[in-house]
């Protein structure tokens, strides 16, 4: 397998460059192969650093590179929060531990832990809150109430935005969500069938990237890719989205600030449309996942079966 990636670089958590001065390290315009291996799981991406499982252990590069991945941090592979500042992560499939990455550091113990009632499969995290994906294929989102876009629920006394609750629009879809994908203020699911649904708000401030996506509200939206074709993959990055069709072809919106469309031009700032991406897996594989940091892309291959 073959991780590709592209984007922002400035920390060097994409390509090491020996003998060049932090000032001078340039963003990574096309995707470029950065990791080798038997196995390689979809990368956690912060602005300053990228952590991989492979091969039964962990790749940091970027920010803090020198330093070992410790055990209680590994736990947490799974999920970052977009923001860079708290780790969600599930535990044994039935609870959920939040904690910042400071008391992480120095005690190797959560701040909080939250019981779950359903085995969960996945979690994915955004600026203010964070979704899960239990087995059963439903999705259950919580985080600020000032947010409530994100929520993509109806917010009561018996189902409070800081308490996990089911996004209902999704289970009423009578297809199951397959992956969960978040970022900034944008969440995104992933059918069995295919079909992408994303919810959240446009961003605040002035200084803010707008969203990948457009015409984001607080309830789930089918969000089409090329035509209406069926998707195998998304990712959600701070800004922007990358997408994998089931015919292995990549598909990039948003900003592109940083190269991490993987367009290789960097006078294309942004792009509001899907645009497919040309990348060839090498002869023998096949394009098998994406992923997404806050200003970064990337792409898994593996060997054609």
């Amino acid at each position: 397998m073959e991780l590709y990636a592209a984007g922002c670089n400035a920390w060097q958590q994409l390509v090491r460059s020996s003998g060049v001065e932090a000032d001078h390290v340039a963003d990574v315009q096309t995707f470029q192969c950065i990791l080798r291996g038997q196995t390689i799981q979809p990368p956690v991406s912060t602005i300053m650093s990228t952590l991989v499982r492979h091969d039964r252990q962990y790749t940091r590069l970027g920010y803090e590179t020198a330093r070992p991945v410790p055990e209680h941090e590994a736990e947490f592979h799974s999920v970052a929060s977009a923001s860079g500042s708290r780790l969600y992560g599930p535990i044994e499939h039935s609870t959920v531990r939040q904690t910042s990455k400071l008391r992480l550091e120095r005690t190797g113990v959560p701040d909080v832990e939250i019981a779950l009632d359903k085995p969960v499969v996945q979690m994915a995290a955004y600026d203010t809150g964070f979704a899960v994906l239990y087995t059963d294929g439903t999705v259950a989102t919580m985080g600020d109430p000032r947010f409530p876009e994100c929520l993509g629920r109806e917010v009561s006394d018996k189902q409070p935005s800081n308490a996990l609750a089911t996004v209902d629009d999704l289970e009423g879809l009578d297809d199951p969500v397959t992956h969960i994908s978040a970022a900034s203020y944008t969440l995104a699911a992933l059918t069995k069938s295919g079909c992408i649904y994303a919810w959240g708000r446009s961003s605040s401030g002035t200084h803010r990237q707008p969203q990948a996506l457009s015409n984001l509200e607080g309830m789930p939206n089918y969000a089409a890719v090329a035509y209406d074709t069926d998707i195998a993959d998304v990712a959600i990055g701070d800004g922007h989205a990358i997408a994998l069709t089931t015919e292995g072809t990549v598909y990039v919106i948003g900003s592109n600030s940083n190269g991490q469309l993987g367009l290789g031009d960097a006078s294309v700032s942004r792009v509001d449309d899907w645009t497919k991406l040309d990348f060839q897996a090498p002869t023998g594989n096949v394009i098998s996942r994406v992923a997404a940091g806050p200003r970064t892309s990337f792409i898994i291959t593996a060997k054609q079966i």
